[in-house]
């Protein structure tokens, strides 16, 4: 073969790989969204960094698992959350290492072990951790979340739709209004 044709095709592929990959990544998280939507309850976060860039920074009241033995559970590894839900949200009721047979999991990190009380707690990260808005809307919305994160009667949540262990967060709702509307 010449060397011309060598490098027309490396080009054709290198096109190819370049369209092929984005629109597999789009595919894939517009999947998730034929999950099963969870609601998680959020928690107070750090006021004086909640937003770095377009996105809220949140964090869940469900972050740890009660396990039997939390020495099984080393930082940085890799479990498989399964899910279960309270009062109309979601929590991580077991955590299992090797990847579980049913729908209702979620593939998560072991953060750390909780070694400040008698129970056996277990902290992961949930890989959805950020919410990404319109830039404009930023502070206003980082006003009204912390706000609203001190107020007892309206809860505030995130909307997640989670498949084959993959979580795509779609929302974040204070009572029943989503934040996006509330900064119009």
């Amino acid at each position: 073969m010449d060397r011309k044709k060598i490098l027309i095709m490396a080009f054709a592929l290198t096109i190819v790989a370049q369209i092929y990959v984005p629109i597999s990544m789009i595919a894939e998280s517009e999947d998730i969204l034929e999950g099963r939507p969870y609601k998680f309850r959020t928690a107070p976060i750090d006021p004086n960094d909640p937003f770095r860039g377009k996105y809220i920074t949140l964090s869940f009241k469900e972050n740890f698992c009660i396990v039997a033995d939390k020495k099984e559970w080393l930082p940085d590894e890799e479990v498989y959350g399964i899910l279960a839900e309270r009062y109309g949200f979601a929590y991580i009721q077991s955590l299992e290492k090797e990847k579980p047979n049913i729908e209702n999991y979620l593939h998560l990190k072991v953060r750390f072990q909780d070694d400040f009380d008698s129970l056996n707690k277990v902290y992961f990260d949930l890989p959805f951790d950020k919410y990404y808005m319109e830039e404009t809307k930023a502070l206003a919305a980082e006003q009204i979340y912390r706000e609203r994160q001190l107020d007892t009667v309206r809860t505030t949540y995130a909307i997640v739709y989670i498949k084959d262990g993959k979580g795509r967060l779609t929302d974040v709702k204070i009572g029943d209004s989503s934040i996006r509307d509330m900064v119009k």
